[in-house]
Protein backbone atom coordinates (compact mmCIF):
# COMPACT_ATOMS: atom_id res chain seq x y z
CA UNK A 1 0.00 0.00 0.00
CA UNK A 2 1.88 3.26 -1.20
CA UNK A 3 -1.15 6.03 -0.33
CA UNK A 4 1.77 9.01 -0.78
CA UNK A 5 1.17 9.73 -4.10
CA UNK A 6 -2.94 9.44 -4.01
CA UNK A 7 -2.78 12.70 -1.15
CA UNK A 8 0.17 14.87 -2.49
CA UNK A 9 -2.92 17.20 -3.95
CA UNK A 10 -5.56 16.65 -1.47
CA UNK A 11 -7.15 19.06 0.68
CA UNK A 12 -9.02 17.81 4.11
CA UNK A 13 -11.62 19.26 5.04
CA UNK A 14 -9.91 21.56 7.31
CA UNK A 15 -6.49 22.37 5.10
CA UNK A 16 -4.24 20.91 3.32
CA UNK A 17 -3.95 16.41 3.48
CA UNK A 18 -0.18 16.70 3.26
CA UNK A 19 0.14 14.17 6.82
CA UNK A 20 -2.86 11.53 5.62
CA UNK A 21 -0.75 9.42 3.76
CA UNK A 22 2.02 9.58 6.30
CA UNK A 23 -1.00 8.23 8.98
CA UNK A 24 -2.19 5.72 7.10
CA UNK A 25 1.18 4.18 6.78
CA UNK A 26 1.60 4.31 10.54
CA UNK A 27 -1.84 2.54 10.92
CA UNK A 28 -0.88 0.12 8.46
CA UNK A 29 1.75 -1.40 10.95
CA UNK A 30 1.67 -4.13 12.72
CA UNK A 31 2.16 -4.50 16.10
CA UNK A 32 1.80 -2.30 19.12
CA UNK A 33 1.38 1.24 18.93
CA UNK A 34 0.13 2.97 21.68
CA UNK A 35 -0.62 6.07 19.38
CA UNK A 36 -2.72 4.34 17.00
CA UNK A 37 -5.78 5.24 18.60
CA UNK A 38 -5.43 8.93 18.60
CA UNK A 39 -3.85 8.65 14.82
CA UNK A 40 -7.22 7.30 14.15
CA UNK A 41 -9.03 9.95 15.88
CA UNK A 42 -7.08 12.48 13.96
CA UNK A 43 -7.62 11.04 10.44
CA UNK A 44 -10.89 10.89 10.67
CA UNK A 45 -11.42 14.82 12.05
CA UNK A 46 -9.41 15.30 8.74
CA UNK A 47 -11.12 13.15 6.71
CA UNK A 48 -14.73 12.86 7.58
CA UNK A 49 -17.11 15.84 6.96
CA UNK A 50 -19.97 15.95 8.86
CA UNK A 51 -21.69 18.59 7.68
CA UNK A 52 -22.64 16.78 4.53
CA UNK A 53 -20.05 16.58 1.88
CA UNK A 54 -16.84 14.33 0.88
CA UNK A 55 -13.72 16.20 0.50
CA UNK A 56 -11.10 14.89 -1.82
CA UNK A 57 -8.90 13.07 0.77
CA UNK A 58 -11.76 11.42 2.15
CA UNK A 59 -12.63 10.00 -0.57
CA UNK A 60 -9.17 8.92 -1.76
CA UNK A 61 -8.40 7.36 1.87
CA UNK A 62 -11.14 5.30 1.96
CA UNK A 63 -9.80 2.66 -0.51
CA UNK A 64 -6.94 2.50 1.76
CA UNK A 65 -8.76 2.37 4.59
CA UNK A 66 -10.94 -0.51 3.24
CA UNK A 67 -7.73 -2.37 2.64
CA UNK A 68 -6.28 -2.06 6.53
CA UNK A 69 -9.77 -2.95 7.51
CA UNK A 70 -9.76 -6.44 5.48
CA UNK A 71 -5.95 -6.89 7.40
CA UNK A 72 -6.31 -10.07 9.45
CA UNK A 73 -5.11 -9.17 12.91
CA UNK A 74 -4.82 -5.21 12.51
CA UNK A 75 -5.68 -3.37 15.72
CA UNK A 76 -8.61 -1.25 15.28
CA UNK A 77 -10.14 -3.00 12.17
CA UNK A 78 -13.47 -2.30 14.00
CA UNK A 79 -12.68 1.60 14.33
CA UNK A 80 -11.49 1.53 10.62
CA UNK A 81 -14.52 -0.76 9.39
CA UNK A 82 -16.73 2.18 11.06
CA UNK A 83 -15.07 5.03 9.39
CA UNK A 84 -15.66 3.47 6.36
CA UNK A 85 -19.14 3.03 7.23
CA UNK A 86 -19.35 6.77 8.23
CA UNK A 87 -18.94 7.19 4.37
CA UNK A 88 -21.06 5.17 3.34
CA UNK A 89 -23.92 6.42 5.43
CA UNK A 90 -22.98 10.05 4.46
CA UNK A 91 -24.23 8.93 0.83
CA UNK A 92 -27.77 8.78 2.59
CA UNK A 93 -27.01 12.40 4.35
CA UNK A 94 -25.45 14.30 1.39
CA UNK A 95 -27.94 16.79 -0.59
CA UNK A 96 -27.33 18.55 -4.08
CA UNK A 97 -24.62 20.10 -5.20
CA UNK A 98 -22.51 17.89 -2.75
CA UNK A 99 -24.07 14.75 -3.75
CA UNK A 100 -22.94 15.10 -7.53
CA UNK A 101 -19.56 16.67 -6.58
CA UNK A 102 -16.65 14.78 -8.12
CA UNK A 103 -15.28 13.77 -4.72
CA UNK A 104 -18.69 12.30 -3.51
CA UNK A 105 -19.08 10.47 -6.24
CA UNK A 106 -15.78 8.91 -6.04
CA UNK A 107 -16.19 7.89 -2.77
CA UNK A 108 -19.47 6.27 -4.05
CA UNK A 109 -17.36 4.37 -6.96
CA UNK A 110 -14.69 3.54 -4.41
CA UNK A 111 -16.90 2.28 -1.70
CA UNK A 112 -18.67 0.04 -4.77
CA UNK A 113 -15.11 -1.28 -5.71
CA UNK A 114 -14.64 -2.70 -2.31
CA UNK A 115 -18.21 -4.45 -2.32
CA UNK A 116 -16.58 -8.12 -2.25
CA UNK A 117 -13.80 -7.02 0.48
CA UNK A 118 -16.41 -5.81 2.57
CA UNK A 119 -19.05 -8.63 2.05
CA UNK A 120 -16.05 -11.14 2.71
CA UNK A 121 -15.73 -9.37 6.24
CA UNK A 122 -18.85 -10.90 7.46
CA UNK A 123 -17.21 -14.14 7.63
CA UNK A 124 -14.21 -12.47 9.45
CA UNK A 125 -13.57 -14.20 12.81
CA UNK A 126 -14.01 -11.45 14.71
CA UNK A 127 -17.26 -10.67 15.59
CA UNK A 128 -17.23 -7.05 16.23
CA UNK A 129 -15.68 -6.89 13.01
CA UNK A 130 -18.50 -8.68 11.46
CA UNK A 131 -21.05 -6.54 13.40
CA UNK A 132 -19.00 -3.34 12.04
CA UNK A 133 -19.78 -4.52 8.50
CA UNK A 134 -23.04 -5.67 8.34
CA UNK A 135 -23.65 -2.18 9.55
CA UNK A 136 -21.87 -0.31 7.16
CA UNK A 137 -23.24 -2.69 4.32
CA UNK A 138 -26.78 -1.53 6.00
CA UNK A 139 -26.17 2.06 5.37
CA UNK A 140 -25.12 0.84 1.99
CA UNK A 141 -27.80 -0.88 1.21
CA UNK A 142 -30.21 2.35 2.38
CA UNK A 143 -28.19 4.26 -0.11
CA UNK A 144 -28.20 1.86 -2.97
CA UNK A 145 -32.61 0.82 -2.39
CA UNK A 146 -33.17 5.01 -1.99
CA UNK A 147 -31.34 5.49 -5.55
CA UNK A 148 -33.33 2.45 -7.20
CA UNK A 149 -29.80 0.92 -7.73
CA UNK A 150 -29.51 -2.89 -8.09
CA UNK A 151 -27.81 -3.56 -4.62
CA UNK A 152 -25.57 -6.82 -4.61
CA UNK A 153 -24.89 -6.99 -0.63
CA UNK A 154 -28.36 -6.10 0.22
CA UNK A 155 -28.91 -9.93 0.54
CA UNK A 156 -25.91 -10.20 2.27
CA UNK A 157 -26.27 -7.69 4.90
CA UNK A 158 -30.06 -8.92 5.77
CA UNK A 159 -28.62 -12.34 6.07
CA UNK A 160 -25.80 -11.26 8.56
CA UNK A 161 -27.59 -9.29 10.04
CA UNK A 162 -30.44 -12.33 11.51
CA UNK A 163 -27.37 -14.30 12.10
CA UNK A 164 -26.19 -11.40 14.22
CA UNK A 165 -29.28 -10.54 16.28
CA UNK A 166 -29.65 -14.25 16.74
CA UNK A 167 -26.04 -14.66 18.13
CA UNK A 168 -26.78 -11.54 20.37
CA UNK A 169 -29.96 -13.43 21.81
Amino acid sequence: MNPTKKFVCFVLCIGAADDVAATLRLLARAGEDPEREERLDHLDASIHHQGGAVYSAGAAAVPFLIELAATPGLPMRVAIVELVGRFAALQNEMLEPWRSAEHAVTCRAVLVAGHDTLVALLDDDDHSVRTAVAAMLWEYALWSRARMTPCRHWSAAMRWSRISLCACR
